[in-house]
């Protein structure tokens, strides 16, 4: 039986591989979630790069002149920090033992 983590994992990466340009990130969403631990480092890696994304944003929003990164895309980028990080460093299953 899957865990909520695993459950999430799963969810993210279907999401992310329909929207297309993250393919690559999707993918390894949905490898993933085969495991709990897989997930927790697949929550806490894309919260780190979704925040990242965010700091830059404020910094210089088109990336260096090579995407633009501002306006609404960092509430976008904002919100899947926040998603991610919590089920990445916060939310613990019960009954499963945290080895990360």
């Amino acid at each position: 039986m899957r865990t909520l983590t695993q459950k999430a994992a799963m969810v993210f990466g279907v999401v992310f591989l329909l929207v297309g340009i993250l393919g690559l990130f999707g993918a390894w969403g949905i490898a993933a979630s085969r495991s709990y631990g897989g997930s927790r480092a697949y929550h806490r890696t894309g919260a780190v790069i979704y925040l990242v994304l965010v700091v830059l944003a404020f910094i210089d929003a088109t990336t260096f002149g090579l995407v633009p990164i501002g306006d609404n895309d960092i509430w976008l980028h904002a919100i899947l920090a926040i998603g991610l990080g919590y089920f990445g460093f916060i939310h613990r299953e019960v009954g499963v033992p945290d080895n990360s």
